[in-house]
């Protein structure tokens, strides 16, 4: 006979959700068990005209929860067959998208500057040389062609070159080197802070009427939360601008170019845990929020968790970066 010995393996939760749970089985003295869902779906009716739903939703009409806690959006359908307590965490709808590339210049100076002042350098120094040669205030055996780029070499780096003009004509044209010295050393000192500074990020658009005029993007939109302004632009794409989970969505946003129209609150854990992802401005379109699921007329147990709720929602804070996860 053959005995099998079943494990019950220990698993710890932790996030927004079940601070959330703690709190209200704290105030309303009450024990819960967090059983997750076996589809892994929030609910929506299995057909159009159907009176079955999945996920979430589903197990609290067939009994098999007594309440559904996450990120579970209030929809007039949905309000059909369950009851929501008030929102614990308020959102809307916000843009996803990957980074912009950022192209910075890696050199300090164009070749074409190194150019001319190598150009002018030597053009400089020949002139220099053939005033020392026709001034009778100069020597032209300390003024030759290669003191001379010496001379000027050493003015262009600030240091001493041991050779003095004398006439003129040479400290005229030593002056005009020095004023070019500047300039040069001016346009350097400018193209050298724009590289070390780093730029703001340029979106294509910040708000929802510029994504309507973008023909070079793709858009997208969860199916649970539609919004009406940009519905018809969203259904002509090619391929489908449409998916069924955010995690598809948020991979399409980093591998291509696709805007993920999705929940502000999922959008800001996601962007803190990629730096690859960004959100679009402040935009948020609509109102909405994350509230608890409950068996239709349940009106005890109603009233009991709106006021924990109401209770927790003041003590609790949502994700930050600390936190690995949430529900």
């Amino acid at each position: 006979m053959e005995h099998l010995l079943q494990l019950r393996v220990m698993v710890t939760y932790e996030g927004f959700c079940v601070d959330l749970l703690d709190r209200l089985a704290s105030s309303l003295h009450i024990t819960y068990e967090i059983s997750i869902v076996k589809d892994g779906k929030y609910g929506e009716p299995v057909a159009s005209n159907s009176s079955e739903w999945d996920g979430m939703i589903g197990e609290i009409l067939r009994g098999e929860a007594d309440m559904a806690v996450g990120p579970i959006t209030v929809t007039a359908r949905r309000l059909e067959v369950v009851d929501f307590t008030d929102p614990f965490l308020q959102l809307g709808i916000s843009m996803l998208m990957r980074q912009p590339n950022q192209k910075t210049s890696s050199t300090l100076t164009s070749f074409l500057v190194w150019t001319f002042s190598a150009t002018a350098t030597f053009a400089t120094a020949m002139l220099l040389t053939v005033i020392a040669v026709l001034s009778p205030s100069e020597c032209p055996a300390e003024f030759n062609l290669l003191n001379s780029v010496w001379y000027l070499v050493c003015i262009l780096l600030r240091a001493g070159s041991g050779y003095n003009c004398q006439s003129a004509a040479a400290r005229f044209l030593s002056s005009i080197w020095w004023m070019f010295t500047l300039v040069l050393f001016a346009q350097y000192t400018a193209n050298f802070a724009a590289v070390l500074t780093v730029d703001r990020k340029n979106m294509p658009f910040n708000a929802s009427f510029l994504v309507l005029k973008q023909n070079f993007m793709h858009f997208m939109q969860n199916v649970d939360d539609a919004e009406i302004e940009l519905w018809e632009s969203m259904q002509n794409q090619t391929p489908t601008a449409f998916v069924d989970k955010n995690e598809s969505g948020v991979r399409r946003a980093l591998q291509e170019k696709y805007v993920f129209l999705m929940e502000s609150a999922t959008l800001d854990y996601q962007v803190t845990q990629n730096c690859n992802l960004t959100r679009v401005g402040n935009v948020v379109l609509g109102s909405n929020g994350y509230s608890i699921a409950l068996p239709k007329d349940n009106y005890k147990i109603f009233q009991s968790l709106a006021r924990g709720v109401n209770d927790a929602r003041a003590r609790i804070s949502f994700f930050t970066p600390e936190l690995d996860s949430v529900l």
